[in-house]
């Protein structure tokens, strides 16, 4: 909460997204092979997806690859900022095999039934328990350190020092009293709309990624990269690079369109209104829900 800069995150980083990333993955591998729902009855179902299902996959699919507005700061920060090609090869060189990894054995565990927060496919045991615990203070972080630029901009336009902790008071406040002030208020204001949205009783999750990753996300995985190398490269672009940027900027666009289409649609679907959803959904935990691949013949529910 009280996090001044880009630069300083990198401790946090630590043990809020790397330390939690490598347990929460081991705690999904450990659930999907416990359970084996490939071997359940009735088990996984695999039918052909519509396309409007398509095209929201699509465009959550650039959710995973989040984050491109920080990159600016990021870079600004970075003691050599020529180095960011080789951080931006390393980290995908790792997320890309994870996130391919974890979907094919996700989908190919439970199928038409796998959802958007894999944590309602496992059963309800410690593990899982412990997954969601740290991925709420995951996300704590998460929300705080991709807002950090606009809460600093704020605070420095109020002429909050976003570096001092007692000295100058802002308005007869220590400035560390101002800071978690605003940004409770602010992670409060963005919790409460949360809740709004995700209130449905669809899978109103996967519908939101779609739509935050429709557009920006969707622009900056598919089709920026290629519209500023086709504009500002200072090299010549043969005829076949060309070519391809052109198809990669067209295949964008129509993602951007359709996934655009298809989110509102879905999360359209799934919203009754604002708060008007059940608190607890129809199913929580495996294998409660007629449509989970274990439903007949039970789990094993595992520590």
């Amino acid at each position: 909460m009280q996090v001044p800069s880009f630069h300083d995150t990198r401790y946090a980083a630590l043990w809020l997204g790397l330390a939690p990333l490598v347990i929460n993955v081991g705690v999904f591998f450990y659930e999907v092979l416990l359970v084996q729902p490939w071997s359940c009855e009735p088990g996984p179902s695999f039918t052909q997806p519509s396309a409007r299902r398509l095209f929201t996959g699509f465009a959550a699919f650039t959710y995973a690859f989040g984050g491109h507005g920080l990159y600016p700061e990021q870079i600004r920060e970075m003691s050599e900022p020529s180095n960011w090609a080789r951080v931006m090869s390393l980290t995908y060189s790792a997320v890309i095999p994870l996130y391919w990894a974890c979907g094919i054995l996700g989908y190919g565990a439970y199928g038409d039934f796998a959802k958007a927060n894999i944590n309602l496919n496992f059963p309800h045991n410690r593990l899982n328990m412990v997954s969601l615990a740290i991925q709420i203070v995951q996300e704590l972080f998460f929300v705080l350190e991709s807002n950090l630029v606009l809460l600093l901009a704020i605070e420095l336009r109020l002429k909050i020092d976003p570096s001092r902790i007692f000295r100058p008071l802002w308005r007869g406040i220590p400035p560390v009293l101002a800071r978690l002030v605003l940004r409770t208020g602010f992670l409060a204001a963005q919790v409460v709309i949360a809740q709004m949205l995700l209130s449905g009783e669809g899978d109103t999750l996967l519908a939101l990624q779609g739509l935050i990753g429709a557009v920006g996300m969707a622009a900056f995985t598919y089709c920026l990269p290629f519209v500023l190398q086709t504009e500002l490269s200072t090299a010549p672009l043969s005829f076949g690079r060309k070519c391809w940027n052109g198809t990669n900027i067209a295949i964008g666009g129509v993602v951007m369109l359709a996934g655009l289409w298809s989110s509102l649609s879905d999360l359209i679907e799934a919203s009754p209104g604002i708060f008007a959803g059940a608190c607890r959904l129809p199913f929580a935990y495996a294998p409660e829900s007629e449509a989970d691949p274990c439903h007949v013949s039970g789990i094993r529910a595992g520590w």
